[in-house]
């Protein structure tokens, strides 16, 4: 090799030297024998060399162009980045010190963090559902906004006063009538009124309205009106007579007077319940009724040999125990009651007063005179 030549190859080395070191890569060449001629003075370093014969076409071409572009990685190297929901792509560097493309995503999720969706549910419903961080999605809502029926669903609907008719659920999920209401009831629910009461209507009363759509009484009847009532008062002596109420709600005329006692005040001799020959003084009481004024006594005179003074002369004189059949009171007999009183033909002409100033345990206190009985005193008083 010549001298000129190997000044030639020794600057070409130098520059293929220098280009490998700006591109940061230890660039090689290697020669095989004669080089077949000097590399252009003015070829940039992608160019590169040629080879020379016997040797490598393109190695020191190769290396040149490496030098140029060298940086952007390493050949060798991997690259990752997120793409799609929570997937992946990877890239290489080839031996260029350039990345490749970057392949297909992969390893992604269901959907993207933040993301939501909705479906139909139930009767016109829906319910939705959110995407999670690790691209997934949540279970479903529940079912939310329905309707009252399913489309094409057929029934009975309520309507009016609590009547019914069909009805068919429409695509929205709600009921439309499809008929005329039928069966309803006497009012609404709630609504106040009055209605007529009473035998023959002649009342009033207050009404509500039934759940059921029917009226009810909710007050008592007043007005006129009088039905079956039977009317009573009192008549005559403590007796009593009815009247009754006529198909026109019209009291009629009372009937007799029925359940009379006797008159009070009014006296007479009862035999009812004494011996034979006997009776006693009774007198008619406030009440209407009999009541007894005396015990038994026999009356005309009859035998006093009982010493007692339940024997009698007639009524309402008493026989005295001193003067056998006569009328009168014995002295220091002891004063029972009124029969021991006389009206009359007493004994001595005088009377026991018992109803006057004190009828002691002796009949001492008289009446210089006759004796009367006394209705509003119920005793026997001195004339």
């Amino acid at each position: 090799m010549g001298s000129g030549y190997r000044a030639s190859f020794a600057i070409w080395m130098t520059a293929a030297i220098v280009a490998g070191a700006n591109g940061l890569v230890a660039c090689s060449l290697q020669t095989h024998g004669e080089l077949a001629e000097l590399p252009d003075a003015s070829a940039t370093p992608a160019d590169g060399g040629k080879g020379g014969s016997g040797g490598v076409a393109g190695s020191g071409g190769s290396a040149g162009t490496a030098g140029s572009a060298c940086g952007a990685c390493v050949p060798g190297e991997t690259h990752k980045q997120s793409c799609g929901n929570c997937a992946s792509q990877e890239r290489s560097c080839g031996t260029n010190c350039q990345w490749g493309p970057f392949g297909a995503c992969t390893g992604g999720g269901l959907c993207a963090p933040g993301d939501t969706e909705q479906q139909a549910c139930g009767n016109c419903g829906s319910q939705s559902r959110s995407c999670l961080a690790g691209c997934t999605w949540s279970t479903w809502s529940t079912c939310a906004g329905e309707g009252e029926c399913k489309p094409n669903e057929s029934a009975t609907g309520l309507c009016g006063k609590c009547g019914t008719r069909p009805v068919l659920c429409d695509a929205t999920c709600k009921f439309q009538p499809q008929g005329e209401c039928t069966g309803e009831g006497a009012c609404t629910p709630g609504e106040t009124g009055t209605e007529p009461c009473g035998d023959c209507g002649g009342g009033a009363r207050a009404t509500t309205c039934s759940p059921s759509c029917q009226w009810e009484a909710t007050g008592s009847c007043t007005g006129p009106g009088c039905g079956t009532e039977k009317g009573q008062q009192s008549c005559g002596d403590c007796g009593s007579q009815e009247r009754s109420c006529d198909a026109s709600c019209t009291w009629g005329p009372y009937g007799a007077c029925g359940g009379e006692g006797c008159h009070p005040g009014n006296t007479k001799s009862e035999t009812a319940g004494c011996a034979s020959g006997s009776s006693k003084p009774q007198q008619c009481s406030a009440s209407c009724a009999w009541q007894d004024l005396a015990p038994c006594c026999k009356f005309g005179g009859g035998d006093c040999s009982q010493n007692k003074d339940l024997d009698c002369c007639a009524p309402f004189k008493c026989c005295g125990t001193s003067k056998p059949n006569q009328c009168g009171i014995y002295t220091g007999e002891a004063c029972q009651n009124h029969s021991d009183c006389c009206y009359n033909n007493c004994w001595g002409g005088k009377c026991c007063r018992p109803g006057g100033a004190s009828c002691s345990s002796d009949c001492h206190e008289c009446c210089s005179g006759g004796c009367y009985w006394s209705n509003y005193y119920q005793v026997y008083r001195c004339n």
